[in-house]
């Protein structure tokens, strides 16, 4: 903008992300949280600060940025005005709160999130709203064994490769290949990316033996056991399908001093439904088809940028 747009940019008083914005009107107080403030790239996580030499490279006044709140804590109360255009009483509080990958943290405990890889399968190509009919032929002698690999890259990918040239490919398909395979493929996919990212936390030192899965992934039990067969790890999978409902309200609750702190707030609410376990035969398929994946996307990098470029 500032290249392009330059009177547009000279108008810019204040920076804040769409929920944050939300809170300036009901509230008036300038505010963003950290976990959101840590995916702009300003802040200084460790000192929970911005940082100088950040904002000092975008050309950006640390005037222009947001007060920094924890999303559990309290921003302020509704403006006088907002209330009675609510209808609600002017101490309702405000908190910080969280984007949605965040939210659903609080929500479950932590968090695996990519089903619109899956919706987009379905609903744009298949044309079809019936995901289980989709899955029906997706035996459990299948799972381990599809010769069909995707890269869910539908969007770019964040986490660990941070390239935004990257897309989503089917690799491997013959005249053989079903609908079903591609549909594994996408489910076996996700779940392959998911496990690259924690490969990346197991080589920082942390050890992950189990998690929580959340959202319409965790409607499918094909799904659920791929997933936890690919990390290898047991899943839980919460009373709440809306983690990230549930965790902005436990924010709010801590907020307003229903519990002391966000872990309270999970050890009040928080409740396993289910948990998936991991078969040995079968994680052990899926690590030979996970090192299989991680070939995919080295040898296309180039391939894509070069696309992406010309397309531009």
């Amino acid at each position: 903008m500032r290249e392009n747009e330059p009177e547009n940019y000279a108008k810019i008083a204040k920076i804040m992300l769409p929920k944050d914005y939300i809170n300036y009107v009901l509230t008036g107080v300038h505010c963003t949280d950290c976990s959101d403030a840590s995916g702009m790239l300003l802040l200084d996580v460790e000192h929970r600060c911005w940082s100088r030499e950040m904002l000092n490279l975008c050309g950006i006044s640390e005037t222009q940025m947001p007060r920094l709140f924890e999303s559990y804590e309290k921003v302020g109360t509704l403006l006088p005005e907002i209330a009675k255009e609510l209808g609600l009483p002017e101490n309702v509080v405000v908190c910080a709160g969280a984007g949605d990958n965040a939210a659903a943290a609080v929500g479950t405990g932590t968090v695996l999130s990519a089903a619109s890889c899956n919706k987009w399968l379905m609903e744009d190509i298949f044309h079809t709203s019936d995901y289980a009919a989709e899955q029906a032929d997706i035996t459990p002698d299948k799972l381990g064994n599809n010769r069909v690999c995707f890269l869910p890259y539908l969007m770019g990918e964040r986490s660990p490769i941070n390239d935004t040239n990257a897309r989503g490919t089917f690799v491997g398909m013959t005249m053989d290949t079903s609908r079903s395979d591609l549909t594994q493929a996408v489910l076996e996919g996700v779940a392959f990316a998911i496990r690259d990212s924690f490969e990346v936390a197991r080589a920082l030192g942390i050890p992950i033996h189990r998690s929580k899965i959340c959202g319409g992934g965790a409607k499918s039990p094909l799904w659920k056991t791929i997933m936890a067969n690919v990390l290898n790890i047991q899943l839980d999978v919460p009373e709440s399908e809306q983690g990230p409902g549930m965790g902005g309200a436990m924010l709010a609750m801590v907020a307003c001093g229903r519990y002391p702190s966000v872990a309270a707030a999970c050890e009040a609410l928080v409740r396993t439904a289910e948990t998936i376990s991991p078969d040995p035969e079968l994680a052990a398929r899926y690590e030979v088809r996970y090192q299989q994946f991680k070939a995919v996307y080295p040898a296309l990098k180039d391939v894509f940028a070069a696309m992406n470029g010309a397309q531009l």
